[in-house]
């Protein structure tokens, strides 16, 4: 099994126009741009043989039992770090990602929607926004509390602190999926897996098929597996990223938490 990273960029507004008309603070939207890691099934509504797609058993079997499109045995990060971030489940925001996209367009071409078109489907959003409530609302709601990411270079940490000091007001916080991964590997036992190489289905670099067996029987309440098929977390390592960017060791994201970032008086 190959440690991977993935794409995570987690765009997190308060609901400011809400929050005016009612005097109080609403969920705050969270819009996700991503790979598979993050898919809760768009890929499903492409076009073509070649789009890889988790609308199949056993994919989705602890959700329950259902092949939703994630690319997971059950919820993946995004789904976790939504429930983390509010105290009820998200009813305003939009999933973008992609399985199989990345940063760069070429990157599996013609069979995901790639980050560039995931930007642009995000403009149109903002778009509709503006056409609703007025542009002056819109960049209010947007631009104080924005670009929770996860990225493993050091470059976009520059990057973001140059911003920050060039934009008041701008709260982000940048999560290092690379470094918690590797902490997992280093010492799966703190984290309860006894299995960092094998997958609970999948061999190979086959995707989990209903043909496969599902080889870990322990998922609902400890998943000791890191992997569900040769490249996607199981639901419970989703998880546990999930906790460890919201209120995790400062290491793992900076210079704040997920946690801090949704709490920021910055609104």
């Amino acid at each position: 099994m190959v440690m991977r990273s993935f794409v995570l960029c987690l765009v997190i507004s308060m609901d400011v126009l809400g929050a005016a008309a009612a005097g109080v603070l609403q969920p705050p939207p969270m819009y996700v741009f991503g790979d598979s890691s993050l898919d809760v099934g768009n890929n499903n509504y492409l076009p073509g043989a070649s789009v890889p797609r988790a609308n199949m058993s056993y994919y989705g079997i602890d959700f329950p039992g259902v092949p939703t499109g994630r690319f997971s045995n059950g919820d993946n990060i995004a789904d976790f770090v939504g429930r983390l971030l509010v105290s009820t489940a998200l009813e305003i925001g939009v999933s973008y990602a992609s399985g199989g996209s990345g940063i760069l367009d070429c990157t599996n071409a013609g069979n995901n929607i790639p980050l560039s078109k995931q930007v642009q489907y995000f403009n149109a959003t903002r778009a509709k926004m503006v056409a609703a409530a007025g542009d002056a609302a819109v960049a209010a709601l947007l631009a104080r509390r924005t670009k929770t990411a996860a990225v493993f270079n050091a470059a976009l940490n520059n990057l973001l602190a140059k911003k920050q000091k060039k934009l008041p007001g701008l709260v982000y916080s940048l999560a290092d999926s690379f470094s918690l991964t590797k902490d997992i590997f280093a010492d799966p036992h703190a984290s309860e897996f006894t299995d960092i190489t094998g997958a609970c289905c999948g061999t190979g670099l086959s995707l989990c098929l209903p043909t496969f067996e599902v080889v870990c029987s322990t998922r609902s309440q400890r998943d000791h597996h890191v992997f569900w098929d040769p490249y996607h977390f199981s639901q419970r390592a989703c998880f546990l990223t999930a906790q460890a960017f919201y209120n995790g060791p400062a290491k793992y994201t900076t210079p704040i938490n997920f946690m801090r970032l949704v709490q920021s008086k910055e609104i």
